[in-house]
């Protein structure tokens, strides 16, 4: 299964130093990720894919809800 995320500010920490961030996801549930312009496109195992989209779209809402405090 392959999904897409737009990640529209912050993609260098979601990435972190040297991708650790990132790499970390893949690791832990099996998915491969690509930064492709402001989307994050997931490719792996539907419920893998589907907990990485989950995880992301959480980094938005965090970061979204840092930039109205």
């Amino acid at each position: 299964m392959k999904s897409t995320v737009r990640i529209s500010r912050g993609v260098e920490s979601l990435f972190g130093t040297r991708d650790e961030n990132i790499r970390l996801l893949e690791t832990g549930l099996g998915v491969h990720t690509q930064l492709l312009d402001n989307n994050i496109e997931i490719e792996g195992e539907e419920p893998s894919v589907a907990r990485a989209e989950s995880i992301l779209e959480d980094y938005n809402a965090l970061l979204d809800r840092k930039s109205v405090v």
